[in-house]
């Protein structure tokens, strides 16, 4: 059963009997690894085969185009394992076998992982219990399926031209919060991706409140949004959209299309 809480802590899930643990600052490699396997949007590809398919026969078979006749040792499978080592700190590999002599398509496969622990216990994990798995990966690492399903090409492109105007890379990112609190690098390569977004996302808050809060008060600037709130206020959560979308009722409440002038 996930437990959301804890995350906080940096502690791993458990699914049936496999721990799985979340990823490190450190092991940056493996965060891009988890974005390029399990954060594709499936569902937006309107494909009858691809809807119907598990998001694990999806990756080997179309996400990066492999033939219906899989390689054991293909790098896809590679990077999956390789992956999967590391977040429940087992060996893996992949089993498939054909429903069909004949298969057609990605469904007439059949996909199984394979798990071992120290002692040489397996335990089997089928393609749709990855899909739990791999919602379990992505929300203790800061990402959710609700997230990656609101995928919208038009507002991505939107999207990406705000960031843009003021790119960042990751590694900026890391020395900025390390400088904004006066703490080494050193200090947080343990954090999981999890605890840094969230000590991240307040110490910007609390930056943000310090610099323009005292400018609010003394009438020196006023927002159409409302007030500066608290930086301890509580945090709603965030859409994939969040910067460049607003809701309707704030629209109405702040656009003059939607001001009423009283006539003399």
């Amino acid at each position: 059963m996930y437990e959301e809480g804890l995350n906080k802590w940096g502690f791993p899930q458990k699914y049936k009997d496999i721990y799985i643990y979340p990823i490190k600052l450190i092991d940056e490699k493996y965060y891009g690894i988890m974005c390029k396997l399990l954060a594709y949007p499936k569902n937006s590809i309107q494909d009858k085969d691809i809807m119907k398919a598990s998001y694990l026969s999806f990756v080997i078979n179309v996400l990066y185009q492999h033939e219906i006749e899989v390689q054991k040792e293909s790098n896809i499978h590679n990077e999956i394992v390789d992956f999967l080592k590391y977040i429940t700190k087992m060996d893996c590999h992949i089993n498939y076998i054909f429903r069909n002599n004949s298969p057609k398509s990605m469904n007439d496969i059949k996909y199984t992982l394979i798990f071992s622990d120290e002692k040489g216990t397996e335990y089997k994990i089928s393609e749709n219990e990855f899909d739990e798995i791999r919602e379990i990966i992505l929300e203790q690492n800061s990402l959710s399926l609700d997230y990656i399903n609101e995928f919208n090409p038009d507002l991505e492109e939107k999207l990406n031209k705000i960031a843009d105007k003021s790119p960042m890379t990751f590694e900026e990112s890391l020395f900025a919060f390390c400088d904004a609190c006066g703490i080494s690098i050193n200090d947080i390569n343990g954090y999981t991706y999890y605890q840094f977004n969230k000590h991240y996302e307040r110490t910007r808050l609390r930056l943000e409140f310090e610099t323009f809060k005292p400018l609010e008060v003394s009438g020196q600037i006023k927002l159409k949004t409302g007030e500066i709130k608290h930086w301890l206020s509580h945090m709603p959560k965030r859409t994939r959209y969040s910067d460049i979308l607003i809701k309707k009722q704030d629209y109405v409440k702040n656009s003059d299309i939607f001001s009423v002038t009283k006539q003399k």
